[in-house]
């Protein structure tokens, strides 16, 4: 009887050693999801920084101040065709707010916390507006339906965040950076 005894004692023990195992796994596996999810918030902010640098930030306000009739006298005055440098800095900002607009649709970052983050700052819708009548034409144009589509997005919902908080008209009407000759 004795020994009986001695061999479920030895098994409570192995299936309390087991149990022990799978929460201690369980607590690892939760630290390490936490672990990981901070380390994504510091990557999505590495990747927001970005947005408040001086020189992103003269490249987006140069956009500000480029006057056109319309598409076609857009394209001969900017277009890849004439203006390559234009076209590569306009791209470059135009790439960066779709990307912002990408993070708002998968619900990595909120519309708050964008705004937050970039003080408030709404060159991003400004710019939509401003830029709009040009790349839906380059959609057509180009058949590229989904041409800076997410950009579009975050201009919608920044609309959607200022007009829920009684700011309707949040557009700027001229602003214009001119670069150091």
């Amino acid at each position: 009887m004795v020994d009986l005894l001695g061999l479920m004692s030895i098994v409570d023990f192995s299936i309390i050693f087991a149990a022990m195992g799978v929460l201690v796994g369980v607590v690892n596996s939760i630290y390490a999801s936490r672990l990981q999810h901070k380390s994504r918030q510091i990557r999505l902010i590495s990747e927001l920084s970005r947005y408040t640098q001086e020189e992103f930030q003269k490249r987006e306000y140069e956009l500000f101040g480029l006057e056109w009739d319309d598409y076609d006298d857009f394209e001969r005055k900017y277009g890849s065709d004439f203006d390559l440098d234009q076209f590569a800095r306009r791209y470059a900002v135009w790439s960066e707010h779709n990307k912002m607009g990408f993070l708002l649709k998968t619900g990595l970052v909120d519309v708050e916390t964008l705004l937050g983050f970039l003080g408030g700052q709404l060159p991003l819708l400004w710019l939509w507006r401003k830029y709009e009548s040009i790349i839906r034409e380059q959609r057509v144009r180009y058949k590229q339906p989904d041409l800076f589509v997410w950009w579009e997005h975050a201009a919608d919902e920044i609309e959607r965040y200022y007009s829920k908080r009684g700011h309707a008209d949040v557009i700027l009407e001229s602003i214009s950076y001119v670069a150091d000759a």
